[in-house]
């Protein structure tokens, strides 16, 4: 007997350039939300990385959830607006969806978003290096505190 289901999905668009569009959604027994986070590059003089980006737009809906109530907390999108992706977002984003007055799936689903973009923003960057090792080399630094590949020495 099945008891619950649950299924996540996120895709990242660029917009215009330096302009990106994070969607993320989820569907569980009990929820069925999208949430849609765009993202501004603001440092025209940085290379491409997550701490030049900001957020500009944060819109949520809710199509299924456990009680009226819960469509209270969408209100708490819009105090993610001109975030930087900077660390620690991470926390700053539980800080502000998190807690008695949030919503913990809300939370999750803009954290989603967030490390989508990310990962597009790492998969831009190392487009076009097909060598692992020229990949690692070049990432390593980055990478090193995130990932189990790029703690190891390169050899």
């Amino acid at each position: 007997m099945n008891l619950f289901n649950r299924y996540r999905f996120c895709t990242v668009d660029e917009k215009e350039p330096d302009v990106w569009e994070a969607v993320s959604s989820f569907s569980d027994t009990f929820h069925e939300m999208k949430v849609s986070i765009i993202v501004k590059r603001q440092k025209k003089e940085s290379p491409l990385d997550t701490r030049a980006f900001t957020i500009v737009s944060v819109k949520g809906e809710m199509k299924r959830y456990p009680d009226s109530p819960c469509l209270h907390t969408l209100e708490k999108l819009k105090l993610l607006k001109g975030l930087s992706l900077d660390p620690p977002v991470r926390r700053r984003i539980r800080e502000i969806l998190g807690g008695s007055q949030g919503c913990r799936q809300l939370e999750d689903l803009v954290l989603d978003a967030v490390q989508c973009f990310i990962q597009a923003e790492f998969v831009v960057r190392a487009h076009g290096i097909t060598d692992p090792k020229e990949r690692r080399r070049k990432f390593q630094k980055v990478m090193m505190d995130h990932c189990y590949l790029y703690s190891q020495p390169l050899s």
